[in-house]
């Protein structure tokens, strides 16, 4: 096995040289740069600014015309997203499955009206930092042609009154209002 000379590095007046076998500079190298990489919290992680959790209210604007619309979002490890999505006035609930990506969240909502038509809600929605307003622009596939819009969902407070910040959170307003970037 080769050697390399290497310096030491500590003491500048000796100019001493120390051989290192060349298989510890590889690894040395090799784990300082895979713990340079490891980086922040990913999506899931404790910490990680746009997972999304608990309960959310919002619009969804089809065609022009207000939807209200809730929802309830779990973030798992790897940034999968699981929960609920109802729209109360066209009693839909489906089963929502997405991830999360940097700021972005890939979103398919599968479900069954009671009328029985079967459909799907498709999106890539923008997620806030801290993930309280997740919108953007969905894809509504069902009985009927396909209809395009766009979906924005507020959470909801923990004291679960629906207001935040003492502001009136009814569906009755517009839809949550994207923060500045």
């Amino acid at each position: 096995m080769r050697d390399l000379v290497v310096p030491y590095l500590f003491d500048a007046g000796n100019a001493a040289s120390v051989r290192m076998p060349t298989r510890f500079l590889y690894l040395f190298v090799a784990a300082t740069t895979l713990t340079g990489c490891a980086g922040g919290p990913g999506p899931g992680d404790r910490g990680y600014a746009f997972n999304l959790a608990g309960a959310y209210y919002g619009r969804a604007h089809l065609e022009g015309a207000p939807i209200d619309a809730r929802a309830s979002f779990r973030t798992a490890r790897g940034g999968r997203v699981s929960g609920t999505f109802e729209v109360p006035s066209a009693t839909i609930v489906g089963d929502v499955d997405g991830v999360i990506v940097d700021d972005l969240l890939r979103i398919r909502v599968g479900y069954r009206s009671l009328g029985g038509c079967d459909g799907v809600i498709e999106g890539i929605l923008t997620i806030e930092p801290g993930g309280e307003i997740v919108e953007g622009p969905v894809t509504v596939r069902d009985c009927g042609e396909p209809v395009a819009g766009r979906l924005a969902l507020r959470r909801t407070p923990p004291d679960g009154t629906g207001a935040a910040s003492g502001a009136d959170q009814s569906f009755s307003g517009s839809p949550p209002e994207r923060a500045e970037r």
